[in-house]
Parts: structure tokens; sequence; C-alpha cells
């Protein structure tokens, strides 16, 4: 069985191969569906839903793939990576519908708003966020036959959710400060 993923740039340009995207096959996931479509359609009501949304959408997913290995049914948790041509491919698949679930992190490093020095001294323990990582998820049903391979496409038309997971800690006090360049 054959996957390939991309990711479209426009309507009328070619599609780019997806590098480094994870990808799961999953049986028998209408527990996960339901918890994590709750999330993906609930992060639309508010920013603070948006930024909660992928850390509870990766917990759902984690909890399920225990869930799955302490029923001692970790074998229908099938995972692969894909290649730098954004191929990625899954051998002696059992027939049946699965669930594709695949997702993409792009990390955004951010320096922290610099502090005065009484501020910085006050706030010690406040956590700074430091950056943030862009996770795209591709949520799919996929029908396997016996004998026949089964092609998908992850691209920017076929996005399931986007949400944010931020780097938010408390600065390590030991570390120097980093100069600012101009």
């Amino acid at each position: 069985m054959t996957k390939q993923a991309s990711r479209m740039t426009s309507l009328t340009s070619r599609p780019r191969m997806l590098a480094s995207a994870l990808v799961l096959w999953l049986l028998g996931v209408a527990s996960i569906a339901s918890a994590a479509g709750d999330v993906a359609g609930l992060s639309r009501d508010s920013l603070d839903a948006y930024i909660e949304g992928e850390p509870k959408v990766s917990a759902a997913r984690l909890a399920f793939e225990q869930a799955l290995i302490d029923t001692g049914a970790g074998q229908l948790i099938l995972g692969e990576a894909s290649d730098v041509a954004g191929t990625f491919r899954f051998e002696r698949v059992p027939e049946g519908t699965w669930t594709l679930l695949a997702w993409r992190e792009t990390p955004h490093a951010k320096r922290p708003p610099a502090q005065k020095r009484s501020e910085a001294q006050r706030y010690r323990n406040r956590p700074q966020v430091f950056g943030h990582t862009t996770v795209v998820f591709w949520w799919m049903s996929v029908t396997v036959k016996a004998g026949e391979e089964a092609l998908v496409r992850l691209h920017d038309r076929n996005e399931w959710f986007t949400g944010i997971r931020e780097d938010r800690r408390v600065p390590d006090e030991l570390q120097p400060a980093i100069p600012r360049t101009q």
C-alpha cells in the first residue's frame, strides 16, 4: 500500500511533496474520533480553546494508543514517517476500514519580550512564551481491500485541524541572556 503526502500551494500549482509527516493507521477509533472531533470543533470558539486544541487532540491520541496497548491490541497501531519525498508505505495492512491520522509539526522560535531588571526580579517564576509549534492534522477513513493499493494524499485542501502548541516555560536564571542584534 503506497501513500504520498503533498501540500498544494494554490489551486493552479502542482502539488509539492510534504516531508516529515508522522502517520498512524488506527483500527476501531470511534472513541478517539468523538473526543478529538469535539476539540477540533470547539477550538474555533475562542483563542484559549484554539491554544488548548492541539494538546487535547494529542492527549486523546496517546490515551487511545495506551488503551489499545493495555488491552493487548497494540498490533492495531501501525505507524510510519514520510521520507524527504513525502512518501510513506505500510506493508501487510489487514483488510477493513482504518483511520489514517497524520500530523506535521513546524516549530517557530521567538525571543520573549525584554523585561526591565525590576520586572525580571519580580516575575522571575512567571512562564514566558519562547515560541510555538504549528501542528497540522489529517484525519480520514481509508478502506483497505485485499490485493489492492490505496493512495492517500495529504495536502492543504484536506487538513482536518491545525493547532498551536506554545513553548511556555520559566526562563533559566543561570543561562546568560542572549545579546540582541541590531
